[in-house]
């Protein structure tokens, strides 16, 4: 009984402080359960165990792994306002080489932002490519129905053809019964 009220007070310790970090804004709770000052995120030093408060910065390079589960972790992200978001290697950040398009891979000044250009053309590319869709997509829905079109006729040929073959059948079976009659006459 007692182990579970101590379980019960550490547990509600845990949520108390839990509250009093999340409404303090100048503290930062790092995913590894530790806290820092705010001021301390993003600025170049890896303060948290787990890195989670350098994720725009190289400061953490390497520390989280790469896993099947979460390929993304030990990646930098690029936001890339007007564009697509993009994530690179950290060992690509500050590297000197512009690699996402506004520039948040190297020090402010370093790279111009051309995001908005870049977004303009994958808007392009995309408009493009549903207009090729919904072109393609018109020319299969009237090769469906000139095909449908072409089944219909083959399929009144085929009757006519059954029928003209029962027919024939049937001219046939007659004609074998008068041979027979006219054989045993």
């Amino acid at each position: 009984m007692i182990a579970k009220l101590r379980r019960f007070q550490m547990w509600s310790c845990c949520i108390l402080l839990a509250c009093v970090q999340a409404a303090d804004a100048t503290v930062f709770a790092c995913g590894s359960g530790e806290t820092i000052p705010q001021e301390a995120v993003n600025d170049d030093y890896c303060d948290c165990a787990d890195g989670s408060d350098e994720t725009t910065t190289p400061a953490c390079a390497g520390w989280a792994s790469q896993t099947l589960e979460d390929p993304a972790r030990g990646m930098f992200l690029c936001p890339n306002h007007g564009s697509l978001p993009r994530r690179v290697y950290f060992s690509r950040v500050r590297d000197g080489v512009c690699d996402c398009c506004d520039g948040s891979d190297e020090r402010h000044g370093v790279c111009h932002n051309t995001c908005f250009a870049e977004g303009e053309e994958l808007k392009k590319a995309r408009d493009q490519k549903v207009l090729t869709t919904k072109k393609g997509l018109a020319r299969k829905s009237k090769a469906i129905a000139a095909a449908a079109s072409t089944f219909n006729s083959w399929q009144g040929d085929l009757n006519k053809h059954l029928e003209r073959i029962n027919v024939l059948l049937d001219a046939e079976v007659a004609a074998r019964e008068r041979h027979d009659r006219a054989q045993r006459a």
